[in-house]
């Protein structure tokens, strides 16, 4: 994610025909002005919905709230750097309408400001997805082999984004070539970021459709109301938006490399890296936002014809079908003493607890 090739060539020259126009040049700066303070609004919007309610409403406290917020943290500092180097390193220009005598001053500082805009989005992305995780264990944890799996997309989420975070910060040696590369004349190796980058890319891409598909066959399994069912998996579902950002931004990172002008075409980048970190926090904190909408929805929206018609399939068991198991005894028992006035979510969590401790949500 550079301005300028990581080879050592020359910055890219005003196409022919073209004038360098330093006085009142085009940019499309202010595209990452908007989009990504929107973005970050939306996530901390998010945020203090999800912690009024878990603490005002449901007065309970997870560690997966404590990974969002810290998340959120890392969001809105990604978005603070991209105003800098739109403001401060003239990100969105061409790259020929950079003035010769600040194009060294300029390109490193735009580049240094992209590296740690990549880093602090490894660490969101990091503590967003152990939120999701952390929401999963707690829900699903009477299931052994799905909390085993829980635990090794942790593992798996942890190292990739801590390993490309140490090769983003030290892909130079020496290290010192990695902040100061235009202009550099000391020499030296760079690790090549354009495979790193699709390496990245596609873990990512992986450990978000994962994350996504782990629940569904748990929820499908749960002895719900059709209703109470669909609106489980449609709230679970809005992990395909962080896909869809993850696939896309993916695109749009391999136009960037192919495009020398790089101070320019990296802008739809740095608004898709920050999308898909803020729209993952936004869907991350949709399980928890469940009372605000869930009897809304069911109770109101739906008519009571189709409320009937779908009541009539209602379960009184949890997942499990094994009878034999205390378990699944105590499963039924929670459901049924709850199924009145209980939200969505609690549904869930008293079907799926059976004799472990109740714990924060």
């Amino acid at each position: 994610m550079y301005l300028f090739p990581r080879q050592d060539a020359p910055p890219t020259l005003a196409p022919p025909g073209v004038t360098p126009n330093y006085t009142n040049p085009d940019s499309i700066g202010p595209r990452i002005l908007v989009a990504c303070p929107l973005l970050g609004a939306l996530a901390l919007i998010f945020l203090v919905f999800r912690v009024t309610i878990k603490t005002r409403v449901l007065g309970m406290w997870g560690m997966d709230d404590t990974f969002i917020v810290i998340a959120t943290c890392f969001a809105i500092a990604r978005v603070a750097f991209n105003i800098l180097i739109v403001a401060k390193y003239m990100t969105g220009r061409h790259t020929w309408d950079i003035p010769p005598e600040e194009l060294v001053h300029i390109g490193n500082g735009g580049k240094n400001g992209l590296f740690i805009g990549d880093m602090i989005y490894f660490w969101g992305i990091m503590f967003t997805k152990l939120s999701i995780l952390t929401l999963y264990r707690n829900v699903f944890k009477v299931h052994r082999r799905f909390r085993f799996l829980v635990y090794v997309m942790m593992a798996l989420v942890v190292s990739y984004c801590l390993i490309f975070f140490f090769i983003t910060a030290f892909d130079c040696n020496p290290v010192a070539k990695n902040w100061h590369l235009i202009g550099w004349s000391g020499g030296g190796t760079c690790v090549d970021m354009i495979k790193i980058n699709y390496a990245a890319g596609g873990i990512n891409i992986f450990t978000d459709t994962a994350i996504l598909v782990m629940p569904l066959p748990l929820i499908v399994r749960l002895h719900l109301d059709k209703v109470r069912k669909i609106g489980l998996l449609a709230i679970f579902a809005t992990g395909l938006f962080v896909v869809a950002c993850s696939v896309i931004r993916q695109i749009v990172i391999v136009k960037t490399f192919k495009d020398f002008d790089q101070n320019r075409s990296v802008v739809g980048q740095i608004i898709w890296l920050t999308a898909e970190l803020c729209v993952g926090i936004v869907c991350a904190s949709m399980p928890s936002l469940a009372p605000l909408y869930t009897r809304r929805i069911v109770h109101n929206m739906v008519p009571e014809s189709w409320r009937s018609y779908f009541s009539r399939s209602k379960g009184s068991t949890g997942i499990s079908k094994r009878p034999s198991s205390n378990r699944s005894t105590e499963f039924g028992s929670q459901l049924l003493d709850s199924r009145s006035n209980i939200e969505l979510v609690e549904d869930v969590q008293a079907t799926v607890k059976g004799n472990a401790t109740q714990k924060v949500f």
